[in-house]
């Protein structure tokens, strides 16, 4: 009988020491950071774990971007996450740290902190 092959997509919010014993377990399994550094995605996030550039730093990802809004409705949440994505376009963000708040956006580049003020 064939083995069944199970590999895993980990969130960064699950123990890592969880996330260790499972990538012993299942070979290919990896982490949501392990996944962004192989792969070129820009991660959207509400989990605020991903603002600590220590522990994830931006320059080795495509992008991370983390939503910190507060008191909205999903509607009015995504119409303002799609404008400030509009307004990433008109900064080099790569390989940056996004963090979209009601009061505007504010962009981590390595220890670089660029703040955008909403008019």
């Amino acid at each position: 009988m064939r083995k069944l092959f199970l590999k895993f997509l980990l969130d960064e919010n699950v123990s890592s020491l969880f996330i260790k014993k499972i990538k012993q377990q299942y070979p290919g399994s990896v982490d949501i950071y392990d996944f962004l550094k192989h792969h070129k995605y820009i991660l959207i996030t509400f989990d605020r774990d991903f603002s600590d550039i220590r522990k994830f730093p931006p320059e080795f990802v495509e992008g991370i971007i983390v939503l910190r809004f507060k008191n909205k409705k999903i509607q009015d949440l995504m119409t303002e996450t799609l404008a400030y994505l509009e307004e990433l376009k008109k900064v080099h963000f790569k390989h940056s740290l996004a963090i979209f708040k009601n009061s505007g956006i504010r962009i981590k580049k390595r220890l670089k902190i660029i703040t955008t003020q909403k008019t």
